[in-house]
């Protein structure tokens, strides 16, 4: 069976959700040439990967997942136990899907604008 990356990047657990790949592939080739050290690289690679379980599992497309699916996905990532861990986490996850909208791949969340100033404001 063919690999869906190049051995040098493989995961070490086969991730579905191939749809995601080149864009996973991309991001991490940004990382690395803005100077991200490969451990760091690690890191975003097993927090993409994570998330792309999560869409594999719910048999989504780049068309099902909206702002609000995004933020669900990423929710069911499986968390790390301590908590920088999981803020590093939901950090890489953040930038991945950031790439994935600056890509036009996903929708970017709505913005809710700022509600008026009252009167005392």
């Amino acid at each position: 069976m063919p690999s869906e990356t190049t051995p040098a990047r493989q995961s070490p657990t086969p991730c579905p959700a191939g749809w995601l790949v080149p864009y996973r592939e991309a991001f991490l080739a940004e990382l690395e040439g803005l100077g991200y050290a490969s451990g760091t690289i690690r890191h975003y690679r097993h927090a993409i990967d994570l998330f792309r379980e999560q869409v594999a599992l719910r048999g989504l497309g780049p068309v099902d997942i909206d702002a609000a699916g995004v933020a669900e996905l990423q929710d069911a990532v499986p968390k790390p136990r301590s908590s920088g861990a999981r803020r590093n986490r939901r950090f890489c996850l953040a930038r991945f899907t950031n790439h994935l909208v600056t890509a036009g791949v996903l929708d970017a969340p709505a913005v809710e604008p700022s509600p008026l100033p009252g009167r005392l404001e």
